[in-house]
């Protein structure tokens, strides 16, 4: 039997499909529910609750999927104060 041991060094190679896709956003975007993750989007002036499913974190920010696509506005702070239909007034 083989081991590694404390001062050895080794060389791995990891098996496995790394065919991941996402959006990489700040950790803060997330909010938390009973049925899961999501995020809040703009559209048409409203907030429009999205789930999102987590691939992987990395320091502050989180690399998700779900139904977004490039150019969505992801509403960044006060997330925890709306609901799925909320008015949204943009603030830049």
């Amino acid at each position: 039997k083989r081991q590694i041991k404390p001062g050895m060094v080794a060389s791995v190679t990891l098996s496995g499909k790394n065919d991941s896709k996402g959006y990489l956003v700040p950790n803060k975007v997330l909010t938390n529910s009973p049925s899961g993750q999501s995020v809040f989007l703009v559209e048409n002036n409203k907030a429009k609750e999205i789930p999102v499913e987590t691939i992987s974190l990395l320091d502050n920010k989180v690399l998700i999927s779900g139904d977004l696509k490039s150019g969505d506005q992801v509403i960044y702070s006060g997330q925890q104060k709306i609901n799925n239909g909320s008015i949204v007034n943009i603030i830049q």
